[in-house]
């Protein structure tokens, strides 16, 4: 009964300026839609929140601030709609959107976590599970960039704009998040807005449209408008009690499903969940679609088990390139399957409406890093690919290198290689590789693209084969270090006024800004040792993706600028 007390007592104060602590004293409008939506919920209601602003803050300086806190105040701030170019100063910053919820029992907080994260909320989780169970909804879209102090303005107007510009982007980026888990809210239990509420969600929308000045409306407000959350389209929500299902059948997830050959039933195997929620399942269920039956049946000899285990039938189990399908290296390594020999292999290729059939094999620990692919079904011909991380390569393909020499120390089958000449315009490209095989593909690609002509490839170790002084930009795309090559990196940078360095690594997420710093730190020893007068600044750190728990891929784009004087 204490979850219930205290959420009547927060939302009754809700929204009342006397009890709002927050410096703004009300609300967000932009995310009333999505707070109501989380407090009707019984298990859960909001107890702080912000839908992410945009502002310019002013803080003490350490002469004159307290010893316990800075604090501040703000010139300026926007919640609903990016900034025009004004003449502030200061810190310029934006924050995205977060919200504090208290649950009321671990399993829901559990729920409303997941759905955050699959909206993009990546950091969100649980901050506290003690006489309080509080979720926290957020992510780390964030930026904060001094911009002088009182009187004084350090950077140009150009770079404030530029600024500007960034802060926008991601306030844009917010907004679609929002919409995404407030739609992820609807569709998975979460009730709508009744009718009353949507009177009031009609005077926010005139508010929101006088503020965004004709702005294109939210989703969120898409579907107030639109009726999606009317009360016709809701149910009432109440708590309801399952009797006679054992814990281990509740929380079930991710099963396969395929229909049988009468076309009458559904065959339902194997999935996640039960008690340890992420526990492998070996279940077989068929189901009668038009009676509702679901019945419960085993195999002999366990076929059913390895069936579920082995065959993949989701595009992000296999590759599918042209006419070949790739199975991952893990499948099909139960003995069973032995027995039935190359009759397997025909059978899936059949299944899955491929040509050729092949099975991945692990990286070889070469230098060279040759594939160990293995040809299942049909002819031994042509296959190399890279999936690689597509994020970054759209990055490198966005950037304008007209006019610019690249050198890529470690080139492959041309994954930047090509954007950098097909989309970014870089007039010639130097391609470093040393397996034989890549460099096929790579030659292959070159001419299928018709850039072939500003690109010279130097097959070899890169530290004896990279020229020296000629690049505009160097890219260094080597996991989990590039670090043996930074030397050749340098040589190969020119004595220009700019030049640029696209480096890659996977590391600890504690240890980011220590590694920041050890390159910037190592660049220029090396610069020196060069007889360079280079300025090092590290410009921009993308985080890719997490690699494993904890570590994270990172590229870090490196400047270097010729001093002046």
């Amino acid at each position: 009964m204490e979850f219930e007390k205290r959420k009547a007592a927060t939302l009754s104060s809700l929204g009342a300026a006397e009890t709002d602590k927050s410096p703004k004293g009300s609300l967000d409008t932009p995310i009333i839609l999505l707070l109501n939506v989380i407090n009707r919920h019984p298990s859960y209601y909001t107890t702080s929140s912000c839908s992410g602003r945009i502002s310019i803050l002013s803080t003490p300086t350490s002469s004159t601030a307290h010893k316990k806190a800075r604090g501040g105040s703000w010139l300026f701030i926007t919640t609903t709609s990016p900034i025009k170019m004004r003449s502030w100063t200061l810190c310029l910053e934006f924050e995205p959107l977060i919200i504090a919820v208290e649950c009321r029992d671990v399993a829901s907080a559990q729920t409303i976590v997941s759905l955050a994260i699959a909206a993009g909320f990546r950091e969100s989780g649980i901050t506290s599970v003690g006489k309080r169970v509080i979720v926290g909804i957020r992510c780390s879209i964030r930026m904060e960039v001094p911009l002088g102090d009182t009187g004084r303005v350090l950077v140009s107007r150009e770079y404030v704009e530029f600024l500007v510009g960034v802060a926008n982007q991601k306030m844009e980026a917010n907004r679609k998040r929002t919409d995404g888990f407030f739609q992820g809210l609807l569709g998975n239990g979460f009730g709508g807005l009744g009718v009353a509420e949507m009177k009031d969600c009609a005077e926010i929308n005139e508010v929101a449209d006088s503020i965004n000045g004709g702005m294109e409306q939210t989703q969120l407000e898409k579907t107030a408008i639109d009726g999606g959350l009317g009360a016709s389209d809701c149910l009432p929500i109440a708590p309801i009690t399952i009797d006679g299902e054992p814990v281990e059948r509740l929380f079930l997830w991710g099963h396969t499903a395929c229909t049988m050959d009468d076309q009458k039933k559904v065959l339902v195997y194997g999935g996640f969940g039960g008690m340890g929620r992420h526990a492998r399942r070996n279940d077989c269920l068929l189901l009668d679609p038009l009676g509702g039956a679901l019945d419960v049946f085993t195999l002999k000899n366990n076929y059913c088990d390895f069936y579920i285990e082995e065959i993949p039938h989701y595009s992000d189990t296999f590759s599918m390139l042209g006419d070949i399908v790739v199975l991952p290296e893990s499948s099909f390594k139960n003995k069973m399957w032995d027995s039935l020999g190359n009759e397997l292999w025909s059978t899936v290729a059949k299944s899955l409406g491929a040509r050729r059939l092949a099975q991945q094999g692990r990286v070889a620990s070469t230098g060279t890093r040759d594939s160990t692919l293995e040809i299942l079904v049909g002819e031994n011909g042509w296959c190399m690919f890279s999936w690689g991380n597509l994020s970054e390569k759209l990055r490198m393909a966005g950037m304008n290198c007209r006019d610019e020499v690249v050198v890529d120390l470690f080139a492959g089958i041309g994954y930047f290689v090509l954007p950098f000449l097909v989309r970014a315009n870089a007039k010639l490209v130097y391609a470093c590789e040393w397996n034989p095989n890549a460099i096929e593909a790579l030659w292959r690609n070159l001419e299928a693209n018709s850039v072939a002509d500003r690109c010279i490839v130097l097959e070899g170790d890169n530290r004896l084969t990279a020229p020296k002084g000629v690049a505009n930009r160097v890219n260094l795309g080597l996991l989990p270090t590039s670090e043996l090559s930074w030397e050749t990196a340098v040589r190969a940078l020119s004595i220009c006024s700019i030049s640029w360095e696209h480096r890659k690594f996977n590391r600890h997420d504690s240890e980011e800004n220590d590694w920041v710093m050890y390159l910037k730190e190592r660049i220029g020893d090396l610069a020196k040792s060069e007889g360079h007068g280079w300025d090092i600044s590290v410009d921009h750190v993308e985080r890719v993706k997490w690699y494993a728990p904890h570590i994270r891929h990172l590229v870090a784009d490196v400047r270097c600028t010729k001093k002046h004087g």
